[in-house]
């Protein structure tokens, strides 16, 4: 591979790796302090809040706590539609990022592997879908790993919105509805993210179940 992809790749993985130590150092965001937050901003408090969740999915921070504290901050309705926007948002940046910045040195690296890879989620709706209805999986190094292969950006864009909306809408309601285990709601958004994450393992067995039979015939 040359040197150029090489220092790329490697430029990418120390600044991905910085970011996750300094998203250790800052911790999980105290929810009465982002209240203040929100009173402070005014109207422009959810795009404000949507541009920073986006961010911060670029970087290992989870986006199930974000989601979380959405929900705290405006309730269910409001809450989803503010993360899900954030959600989208977020994986656009990975997704491009992935593709023009280490898309060449990944797909070099790879070498001719990358065809199958290639032609497993090129237009491969369903694939993207079963992936992300798994809320348990790694968001933001599954966008990068998106965007190095062949898949088109709309299909990406759209598997991602649908797929992501039951898992974000299971911890926005943790937020919504409050933190106290105790109470009946927190552990129906619990059991709501088994079942998505389940729902997509299941999903995914299927289609390895029946790809060999296609492939066959």
């Amino acid at each position: 591979m040359p040197r150029g992809s090489w220092l790329r790749l490697l430029g990418f993985v120390a600044v991905f790796g910085i970011a996750g130590v300094a998203v250790l150092l800052v911790g999980v965001p105290d929810v009465d302090a982002a209240r203040r937050w929100v009173a402070s901003l005014g109207a422009v408090a959810p795009a404000a809040f949507v541009v920073g969740f986006a961010a911060l999915t670029v970087t290992p921070f989870p986006k199930s706590v974000l989601a979380v504290v959405g929900g705290a901050l405006w309730g269910m309705a409001v809450g989803l539609i503010v993360c899900m926007a954030a959600v989208v948002l977020g994986a656009t940046f990975s997704f491009l990022l992935g593709r023009r910045f280490i898309g060449d040195s990944v797909r070099t690296l790879v070498g001719p592997h990358m065809r199958e890879v290639d032609g497993a989620v090129r237009r491969s709706f369903l694939a993207v879908l079963a992936i992300r209805v798994m809320p348990v999986l790694p968001f933001t190094l599954l966008n990068y790993a998106f965007g190095v292969t062949a898949i088109r950006y709309p299909v990406f864009a759209l598997a991602t919105a649908i797929g992501s909306t039951p898992g974000t809408a299971a911890y926005v309601a943790v937020g919504a509805l409050g933190f106290d285990v105790t109470s009946w709601q927190f552990w129906v958004a619990l059991s709501a993210i088994a079942t998505v994450s389940l729902a997509g393992v299941l999903v995914t067995a299927r289609r390895r179940r029946t790809r060999p039979r296609s492939e066959h015939a």
